[in-house]
Parts: structure tokens; sequence; C-alpha cells
């Protein structure tokens, strides 16, 4: 769930809690709830109106897992469940709040809402992959995600400030990088 206001404490302090860091030939361990709504949020022409832009979103999220891979990154997306009753009131909010955003959309206001099957786009691309590992958790994946990144000594990727309490590498999905370089190839 996160400190709110956490990570963009860190972020506004960048120099001193990150450095910078590339990315080639490793894994990379993916809080997958975290990536599909930031995905969504930084999907390009999507429109939010009427449902929902699924062909867009499930692009833009091929095209996110085919840049890694193209950097020999080898993804592992996890997605937790959160059905534990510590996160019910949490979840219960952000239902509420995602009912009158869906309302209160409209062509002429910047309202974003996930649409109701974005979750489902969001799997079906990283299942299209055959490089993408992909793994579903009923309950709260903070702690397996921090695990198996200390594990596979590789860092984590989400913009969740619950990873700074653990031992491993924090990637913000909001200073992920591809960069262009010698005759096309790419390195993140």
């Amino acid at each position: 769930m996160g400190v709110r206001g956490l990570f963009s404490f860190f972020e506004n302090n960048h120099d001193n809690f990150f450095m910078e860091t590339n990315l080639d030939s490793s894994y990379l361990v993916i809080d997958g709830n975290n990536l599909r709504y930031h995905l969504y949020n930084t999907c390009p022409k999507k429109n939010c109106y009427f449902g929902g832009d699924y062909d867009t979103y499930y692009d833009h999220v091929l095209s996110f897992f085919q840049q890694l891979i193209a950097c020999n990154i080898k993804p592992i997306v996890i997605i937790d469940g959160s059905f534990e009753d510590a996160k019910r009131k949490t979840l219960w909010q952000r239902s509420r709040d995602q009912i009158k955003a869906g309302v209160h959309c409209a062509p002429y206001n910047s309202l974003i809402v996930l649409p109701l099957m974005a979750k489902e786009v969001f799997l079906r691309a990283a299942r299209d992959l055959e490089n993408v590992t992909l793994i579903q958790d009923f309950f709260e994946a903070d702690s397996k995600i921090a695990m198996l990144s200390s594990v596979l000594k590789c860092p984590v990727l989400s913009n969740d400030s619950d990873f700074f309490v653990f031992d491993v590498e924090v990637i913000s999905l909001r200073n992920l990088e591809f960069h262009y370089i010698e005759e096309g190839t790419k390195c993140c």
C-alpha cells in the first residue's frame, strides 16, 4: 500500500536517495499492479470515455515489455490479489473513487478512469509474450516480490514506497528510461 507521499519525498530529493543504474541482461522483478496502473496512466492517445480504449492500452503494455526484452531483461511480473482484511477498507475506497470518477468522466475534462477490463488486458499482453513470466498471488505480494528480488539479486520495478523497507534495489517506474544506442540496440 505504501506510505502516502513517501515515494514523492524520495523522488523530490532524488540525488540523496537514488543513483543512476543501467539494466542489461538481468532479471527484473516487477510490481505488476503498480505497473498496470502506471502504464494506463502514461498510455498516449488513450480515451477514458465510454468504457476505455483497450486496444491502445494493450499495444502500450506490449511495447513496454518488448522494450525490456530488447534490453535482454527477463521481466518477472507479480500481481497480488489483495484479499487480506487489512486492505479491504482501502480497496472499497478505491472502488468508490473509481465509480465517482467514471460518472464524471467526459471528453471535456482530464479525469483518468481505469476501464473495467484493464487488468485482463494487461494480463493478456503479458501472457502474449513468451519472455515475460507472470505470477499471480491471492494475497499481498510485496514481501514475495522483495524475496524474489533478493534471491535473484536483481532490482524491483515499482512506485510503491513499501519496497524501501526491504533490502532490495528499487527502480522507480517514473524514472525508467529506454535509451537507443549503436544501430538501434537498446539499453535501459
